[in-house]
């Protein structure tokens, strides 16, 4: 009798199992969104700014009275790379200021370097969204930095992104 009782209950609970079946859904390969980049903002003083070039690789470089800026655009990711892209020199040879504007990143350096009859001086400005590395630089004559440096301060403070919704 106990083995009856045994075999029955396993029969109910055995015959609770049915197979159940698995459902698949196949769909179009999957496309990552492609970030935009945004647009800078930038206030250059009118009466000595003239842009003098702009190419499809997101760079303008305007020629002003003594001293040139330029604005790239490129991807983020690797500091360093983009630090040696625009002045020739690693993170480590560059004292980089790093700040932070809401969720954007901001590097900032100075650097120097012997120029075509005279020392230049250079500033760069970096806004990294976490898409896009924004890239301002200003190039000057090395001796007229007390000149250049009222004016690039106005210009640096300007630069931003617009449609930021940091």
């Amino acid at each position: 009798m106990k083995k009856l009782m045994i075999i029955g209950l396993l029969l109910v609970l055995l015959s609770g199992c049915t197979s159940q079946e698995a459902f698949e859904q196949v769909s179009d390969v999957w496309v990552p969104e492609t970030p935009m980049a945004r647009e800078v903002s930038l206030s250059l003083p009118e009466d000595v700014s003239v842009e003098v070039m702009e190419n499809d690789n997101s760079g303008k470089l305007y020629m002003c009275d003594g001293y040139t800026v330029s604005l790239h655009t490129t991807v983020s990711g690797d500091l360093d790379r983009t630090l040696r892209e625009f002045t020739g020199f690693s993170k480590d040879n560059l004292q980089v200021i790093e700040t932070k504007i809401g969720k954007l990143k901001r590097y900032d350096c100075v650097w120097s370097a012997a120029g075509e009859g005279n020392d230049q001086i250079s500033r760069m400005s970096i806004l990294d969204d976490g898409n896009f590395h924004y890239v301002l630089t200003a190039t000057g004559d090395a001796s007229s930095i007390k000149e250049l440096n009222s004016v690039w301060q106005k210009i640096f403070q300007s630069f931003s992104l617009s449609d930021t919704n940091d």
